[in-house]
């Protein structure tokens, strides 16, 4: 399993309406289009700058499907327009992680 991790900041009605829009629109678009995807989390954590940092944890078979999703530049952050629109910042590429599964 690869584990594709990515940060973001936004407001905390902006957090709100990011969790709204992937729920409804970002990922089952690309649960619809991306073989291999397993899985797609949100964490949240309030700042002390009163902005919420937000975390997306997308799991994937392999490395085969993080390249079908991705691309060949795969440690850049995919970003789709509508999630741009609310959030105030975020990271330009992501972090991966295999993982060895013991439980």
């Amino acid at each position: 399993m690869i584990e594709r991790i990515w940060y973001a900041r936004a407001t905390p009605e902006n957090a709100d309406e990011y969790a709204h829009l992937l729920e409804h629109e970002i990922v089952p678009e690309f649960e619809a289009n991306v073989d291999g995807l397993t899985g797609f989390r949100l964490g949240r954590r309030e700042t002390a700058d009163e902005m919420v940092e937000l975390v997306t944890t997308m799991t994937f078979e392999d490395w085969d499907a993080v390249e079908t999703f991705a691309g060949e530049d795969y440690e850049a952050a995919h970003v789709p327009e509508i999630a741009r629109d609310v959030l105030a910042d975020w990271e330009p590429t992501v972090r991966h992680y295999e993982y060895e599964e013991f439980l």
